[in-house]
């Protein structure tokens, strides 16, 4: 229970971390951003290769040793959770208002199905690598395959966001004109009929006309 409560919170000051240096960073352009993205995804694999090969990190062990595993266990989840803010970020900024929801849907899916997906995939390595700690190291090839994949984006997040704002631009434009003709479309009806009964109240007050 407490190597579950020191990772959950290392991955807590994890993403706190992540948001904090993902927002800077953004800041000061957007490319860095996904850099960062990539960078962590692909790092974060060392604390867990220690973790899952060395045998100095023996939680059953001396008090040292106890004290550094519970350490890295720290750092791993802190730095396993960093790059979460900073994608998140970047999803909401190249999706349209309307699909937002779907596309965030799929990533918590895609997300969740990892979770089980992992666990399958070392149980069926486990026989053919050795044992449980090589096949851990083994899965967590895949991470740094993810931050390969993240590295492409350094090119296509600027296009993206910058045909975010056009987009959502000429939507506001088009909702502006459309709201100032339903005012003009209005203020017409309006004035016709303020037109229209003072007609008819001119009309009416109008002496009739006798003729002698």
């Amino acid at each position: 229970l407490g190597a579950v409560g020191i990772l959950g919170t290392g991955a807590l000051v994890g993403v706190f971390i992540g948001g904090c240096v993902g927002e800077w960073l953004y800041a000061y352009d957007s490319r860095f951003l996904t850099a960062f993205c990539s960078l962590a995804t692909v790092f974060r694999v060392v604390p867990f290769c220690f973790i899952f090969g060395w045998t100095g990190l023996d939680p059953a062990g001396s008090l040292a040793s106890h004290t550094s595993f519970m350490v890295v266990l720290f750092l791993g989840g802190v730095v396993s959770t960093m790059p979460s803010p900073g994608i998140g970020a970047m999803l909401l900024n190249v999706n349209l208002p309307e699909t937002r929801g779907t596309v965030f849907a799929f990533y918590s899916i895609l997300d969740d199905l990892s979770k089980g997906f992992g666990t399958l995939f070392v149980s069926m390595i486990v026989p053919y690598v050795g044992g449980r700690a090589a096949a851990y190291r083994l899965a967590l090839i895949i991470w740094v395959f993810c931050g390969f994949a993240l590295a492409p984006t350094w090119f296509t997040l600027p296009l993206d966001e910058a045909a975010m704002r056009t987009h959502l631009n000429d939507a506001a434009m088009e909702s502006v004109v459309r709201v100032s003709k339903r005012q003009a479309a209005q203020q017409v009806t309006q004035r016709c009929k303020a037109a229209g009964d003072a007609f008819a109240k001119e009309r009416d007050n109008r002496k009739p006309v006798r003729w002698v």
